[in-house]
């Protein structure tokens, strides 16, 4: 089954980061943020209510 959830935000670090970044859910978008950030580790944060696991950007397609 495909995950069609759209995850808007993350923090930078490790899941116990206070660094929130709003996550790009377009194609052209993500292209932009993966490279302004292309050395940074993305988490789904524990302050922001999250799972704690580590992110990974896509883009939607619809």
């Amino acid at each position: 089954m495909r995950d069609t959830r759209l995850v808007q935000t993350a923090v930078i670090g490790d899941e116990h980061s206070d660094v929130p970044v709003v996550l790009p859910t377009e194609a052209i978008e993500q292209d932009v943020f993966r490279r302004t950030h292309a050395h940074a580790t993305f988490s789904c944060g524990l302050l922001l209510g999250g799972c704690g696991d580590a992110g990974r950007s896509r883009a939607s397609i619809r």
